[in-house]
């Protein structure tokens, strides 16, 4: 059995990452502007109000942002971009 080896150019490669980009859903919701409100009112939920999660900015600002400790971790996931807005989408640099 022959097997078929497929080769792979630099084109290819862009294409697939061009491809992989697309794919990403991108909100219109600012990462600057949701660090900015989670670092100044994050244990209001004030951040969580602005890229949509209601539920959650509402729990937020019960418990003080459980205390500051679930705001932290908001505020790095926001840094290191991996803060989702309420449609599941990456927010915008």
């Amino acid at each position: 059995m022959a097997e078929k080896i497929q080769t792979l150019t630099l084109e290819d490669l862009k294409e697939a990452e061009k491809q992989k980009r697309a794919e990403l859903k991108v909100s219109s919701k600012k990462k600057l502007t949701a660090a900015a409100l989670c670092l100044a009112l994050g244990v209001f939920g004030f951040h969580r109000f602005y890229t949509g999660h209601y539920l959650t900015g509402v729990l937020q600002a019960f418990t003080f942002g459980f205390m500051g400790i679930w705001t932290v971790i908001d505020l790095l996931l926001i840094l290191f971009g991996k803060f989702r807005d309420s449609d599941n989408a990456l927010l915008a640099v």
